[in-house]
């Protein structure tokens, strides 16, 4: 399969670069107690969980197939567990949810996006790219706005 420039773009922007990790064995866990985290260690759990995350889709290599896509959206969707398992300070909890739920909506976007690249749709792809963009940046501006800057980079 041959995929135009705008699906590289694409995969560029939202795939390798989405706030949706794989886990980090107990790291990722110990955050769950029932008290919010310092801002500090929150800020520094949510940006390790999203390096582990940007490492491992790094790994898919840049061949944009099914299979990979698969992959992504799995560890897209690990990843958003993960984030969502830490308890941020009080001030962070509504943009923190925000983020999170931007980051659960633009993954069925990017699918759908990727599905119609392959069927060689190409308005609803365009459609769909400049929505789930749209959606990412979103997700930039909100994680960014609470000192997650590697997941912003996402």
């Amino acid at each position: 399969m041959c995929l135009g420039p705008n699906w590289r773009t694409f995969v560029a922007a939202v795939f390798s670069a989405s706030v949706l990790c794989l886990p980090l064995g107990g790291s990722a866990l110990a955050a769950t107690s029932g008290t919010s985290l310092s801002r500090i260690e929150f800020q520094r759990k949510a940006n390790a969980i999203c390096a582990t995350y940007t490492r491992r889709i790094a790994a898919l290599g840049p061949t944009v197939t099914q299979a990979a896509v698969n992959r992504w959206a799995t560890a897209t969707k690990a990843q958003t567990s993960a984030l969502a398992a830490l308890r941020p300070p009080a001030i962070y909890a509504v943009r923190y949810r925000r983020m999170l739920s931007v980051s659960r909506a633009v993954l069925p976007v990017a699918v759908e996006a990727f599905e119609a690249d392959r069927a060689g749709e190409t308005a609803r792809f365009e459609l769909l790219y400049e929505k789930a963009t749209r959606m990412a940046d979103e997700r930039t501006r909100l994680a960014n706005s609470i000192g997650l800057r590697t997941c912003g980079k996402q």
